[in-house]
């Protein structure tokens, strides 16, 4: 009984299974032989693709709130891969590429071309310079396949056979290839649209709109571009974004393969890092807060899918959204920031008049209790909303309105180092406050006559700072010796980098082993010159206010810094936040900091910069400086000029800023003082006290 049960069951099971597979064949014989022809031609009209979808760059403020750097919407001309003609039919491309550059060049706008080759006059072929990268990629197996000496003309002949240009002039056939090559180089694919033109005008749009059936592939992307608040205000310090360079980009490469490597994260994470990556056609800052905040102000790209389906209808979505970048918020404030510029202009062009040389300076505003730096301005100066339009001019400027002078340049200090040796004096016991020493105008060391700008008669330490005399600090350093003297140097900070987030100069301290270094020879008489700020003793104008910073609040140095914090986008996430960092805390006894700064209150009072200091709404104290200096007229004559300085800080009895002035090719740093001054008035008259802490998500900070 249970046996014929058993063969029941099977018998239908076995009947069920036959029914279900003929009904599947029958169902795939229909679909791919009956239907075939009807179902693939739905399944060829619909496509899904996806493309990366850069992120909007985080804006950089100041220490108030205020937007330094922001963003705008502008209209970048793309090459979408899958509706721009392929490679096969490169004619097809040509023809396209060719009207695009005619109906740019009638409107006198630029597109992109990394094209390492270039024409002469006579039309020759000749290589651009720092192209290395491109030109290794020409002619690398999978481009040219040329050798690696293969010249200029070589590759170029061989571009217009490979892109069939022969039946184009020689001035259009460089710009066709410039194209094609850059399309090739910068890896466009479905993935990689690529850059042909950014920030284009609106009328270029609608021509390439109205003449779709002519720029086939051609299309408008709307991205984000750089917007600043004014282009005059801190240039330097921002700083610019523009085409990432080869070597960016390698280095880039290299930081992703890294972390891909990381076998503890996900695949998900390896998509997005993999979406984030640096292409070929990016940005990236360049320099300034724009370079070294990279990090911060890149934000996350999203993914956009798109689905055309077979009636021709194009659906699109993110799979992930793009993530702007977070928001940088400097130590600079704005008003203050162009009150120091005004300033530093005013002086210029009044010393311009005294002088066959073109002046030129720096001041640097410094928060003595922190090390953040509250003003940075550098002149000559430019638009940084203009660079790429004028970047032409730019260079070619002789005054190097490019040049941060505040980090960059070094200049021989010269009185303004002399706080430093009274400071080194009198810790080292070689003076005294009582030690006077005479000034009959000359010091004569060993058999060399080194003089003084007046016969001041005997000047204690105090005295010696008011009227910056000269014979009382040859005495020191030669009691002192040079390497007393660059001991303390370096206690305070100069001759060496601050540490600032930004690129700066190191400087040198003047002495046997510097000396030696540049083949030349220490003489004892140069030991004195050092004490006075001559010789070889080259600071940076950072290093000089940092220094006049440690003796206002006591004898701390402090990094100085100009990143005060980093917050999210929507500024509800605190992400970073700069703490001050004490560099030396200096053992320095308190009477012989006050003793020196009372000397350095008597030289705004008393002294050579007394005038310029009659309208200050605040206790100052200050010293200034005169290097004397020889440089080449336009007519080659040896001509002797100075730069002046001058360091400050206020109020007197409690420091809250620091000042560094410097000015090139001007009478002298008495002369230039006023522009302290300026800034101390505009500080302390429309400036609210910000030493107390914020809550983090508040605009004030």
């Amino acid at each position: 009984m249970m046996n014929n049960i058993r063969k029941s069951r099977l018998i239908k099971g076995s009947v069920f299974f036959c029914a279900v597979f003929v009904f599947f064949i029958s169902f795939l014989v229909k679909y791919q032989i009956a239907d075939g022809e009807k179902y693939s031609y739905i399944t060829d009209r619909t496509s899904v693709s996806k493309r990366k979808v850069t992120a909007a760059r985080g804006i950089i403020l100041d220490r108030n709130a205020r937007a330094l750097v922001s963003n705008r919407q502008g209209n970048t001309i793309i090459f979408l891969y899958d509706k721009f003609p392929s490679y096969k039919k490169q004619q097809e491309r040509n023809d396209v590429i060719s009207e695009l550059i005619e109906l740019f060049e009638k409107a006198g706008e630029e597109w992109e071309n990394c094209l390492p080759i270039t024409l002469d006059k006579n039309n020759n072929a000749q290589f651009k310079e720092k192209t290395d990268t491109e030109i290794r990629f020409m002619k690398s197996r999978d481009m040219l396949h040329l050798n690696d000496y293969a010249t200029a003309q070589n590759c170029y002949d061989a571009l217009v056979e490979r892109y069939g240009l022969e039946v184009y002039p020689k001035e259009t056939q460089i710009k066709i290839m410039g194209v094609c090559f850059s399309m090739k180089y910068l890896l466009f694919s479905e993935a990689t649209p690529y850059v042909f033109a950014r920030d284009v005008s609106i009328g270029l749009v609608s021509a390439i709109k109205e003449n779709s059936d002519i720029f086939r592939g051609v299309d408008v992307q709307i991205d984000n571009y750089r917007e600043y608040s004014d282009g005059t205000l801190a240039p330097h310090v921002l700083g610019f974004v523009g085409a990432i360079s080869s070597e960016e980009y390698n280095t880039q490469k290299e930081i992703l393969k890294e972390k891909l490597s990381d076998n503890t994260i996900t695949q998900e994470e390896k998509i997005l890092l993999e979406n984030n990556k640096y292409e070929l056609n990016d940005v990236c800052g360049k320099n300034g807060i724009e370079a070294y905040a990279e990090r911060y102000l890149r934000g996350k790209n999203g993914i956009l899918m798109t689905l055309t389906d077979a009636e021709g209808n194009v659906l699109q979505e993110y799979s992930v959204l793009p993530e702007q970048g977070a928001t940088v918020v400097s130590t600079i404030d704005a008003g203050l920031q162009k009150a120091s510029a005004d300033a530093l202009q005013k002086i210029l062009d009044q010393q311009r008049d005294k002088t066959i040389f073109d002046t030129a300076g720096a001041i640097l505003v410094l928060d003595v209790k922190t090390g953040a730096i509250r003003a940075c301005v550098s002149n000559p100066t430019y638009d940084i909303s203009k660079y790429t339009e004028i970047y032409p001019q730019l260079i070619k400027d002789k005054t190097a309105p490019l040049w941060n002078r505040a980090l960059m340049s070094t200049y021989a200090p010269g009185s303004t180092i002399k706080p430093a040796m009274a400071i080194a004096a009198l810790t080292e016991g070689t003076v005294t406050p009582s030690t006077t020493f005479r000034c009959g105008g000359t010091f004569k060391y060993l058999d060399t006559t080194f003089s003084c700008l007046a016969s001041h008669g005997s000047l204690n330490v105090r005295q010696s700072l008011r009227y910056s005399c000269n014979i009382y600090y040859y005495n020191v350093g030669k009691n002192l010796g040079i390497e007393k003297m660059n001991y303390y140097c370096r206690l305070l900070g100069l001759g060496q980098e601050t540490g600032l987030e930004l690129p700066e100069a190191k400087g040198i301290l003047a002495g046997k082993t510097s000396r030696e270094a540049s083949g030349g020879v220490w003489y004892p008489g140069d030991t004195v010159q050092a004490a006075i700020g001559q010789s070889d003793n080259l600071f940076t104008p950072i290093q000089l206010v940092n220094y006049c910073a440690t003796i206002a609040n006591g004898g701390i140095r402090f990094k100085p810094y100009i990143i005060d914090s980093v917050f999210s986008s929507d500024m509800k996430t605190l992400v970073y936040k700069t703490k001050p960092e004490v560099i030396e805390n200096l053992d320095f006894s308190k009477e012989n900091l006050d003793l020196v700064k009372a000397g350095m209150r008597d030289v705004v009072t008393l002294g050579g910069c007394s005038s310029y200091f009659k309208d200050c709404v605040v206790k100052a104290a200050a010293k200034t400086g005169t290097s004397q200096i020889i440089k080449k007229a336009d007519n080659g004559a040896s001509v002797k000029t100075n730069n002046g300085f001058v360091i400050a800080f206020a109020p007197y009895d409690d420091p809250e800023i620091a000042v560094i002035e410097v000015c090139e090719n001007v009478q002298g740093g008495s002369a230039i003082s006023g522009a302290v001054c300026e800034v101390f008035n505009y500080y302390f008259t429309n400036l609210k006290d910000f030493s107390a802490p914020e809550e983090y998500n508040e605009l004030i900070f």
